[in-house]
């Protein structure tokens, strides 16, 4: 009986024991799956760092291919627009060369025509002078928006549809060779030493215009004085 206790006993601490070594080895096995999950997750997050650092990397390369393309580009179109600011000056010049041919003195004028030219003529001592007063941006051409104005400084308020009309500025611009050849009271002999002239002397021709200006307004103010005075001694008489 006794010999049946220890033996049952016996057993029941093998079982234990054994017990105690799955016990154990499922432990280890835990913690060496964790070990491994964490050592796979720190792999994979300095995976992802490299990725990350690459992909950075790559964008900055991008960027800097990106702005020496967009340097070069600004380049080429800064060469483009002095190359065709030199074309369009040649040509000007070699435009004024063609005309050389001498402008011949317009004295027929009727109308509106007429009593621009008439102004002009008080006021500035050559067409090209004239022209110049007109042309505030110096782009060879004046609008009917910029003749009208300027007819309105010196004294003339004539409407657009008069201009048009009259001046046959059917697209809106008259360019300096159309402007003296309507409205030049004087014979030109070589239209772009006039022009270079006029430029020279533009600033001595706008203060004898003005001044010459305030002597009409006085002439007519004078005029209109001496009319209204002799209106009233007649009905006074």
């Amino acid at each position: 009986m006794v010999y049946e206790c220890e033996q049952s006993q016996g057993s029941n601490d093998a079982m234990l024991n054994i017990a105690a070594r799955a016990i154990q080895r499922r432990v280890r096995g835990m913690s060496g799956r964790k070990l491994s999950m964490q050592q796979a997750r720190k792999k994979q997050m300095e995976n992802l760092g490299n990725t990350q650092k690459q992909y950075d990397e790559n964008d900055e390369r991008q960027i800097k291919v990106l702005q020496r393309l967009q340097r070069r580009r600004s380049q080429e179109r800064r060469e483009m627009q002095q190359h065709f600011l030199k074309e369009a000056t040649q040509t000007k010049t070699v435009r004024y060369a063609q005309h050389v041919a001498e402008i011949r003195a317009k004295s027929n004028l009727k109308g509106v025509l007429a009593v621009v030219q008439e102004r002009l003529k008080l006021l500035f001592d050559s067409a090209t002078d004239a022209f110049s007063f007109f042309d505030l941006d110096t782009s060879e051409s004046i609008s009917t928006v910029e003749f009208q104005r300027g007819l309105k400084r010196l004294g003339l308020d004539v409407s657009t549809k008069q201009l048009e009309l009259g001046c046959a500025l059917y697209d809106g611009q008259l360019d300096l060779m159309e402007f003296l050849r309507m409205f030049s009271w004087h014979d030109i002999s070589v239209v772009a030493d006039a022009v270079k002239d006029s430029r020279l002397h533009s600033r001595r021709a706008q203060a004898l215009m003005q001044e010459r200006l305030a002597g009409l307004k006085d002439a007519n103010k004078e005029q209109t004085a001496s009319t209204g005075g002799g209106r009233g001694d007649t009905r006074r008489r």
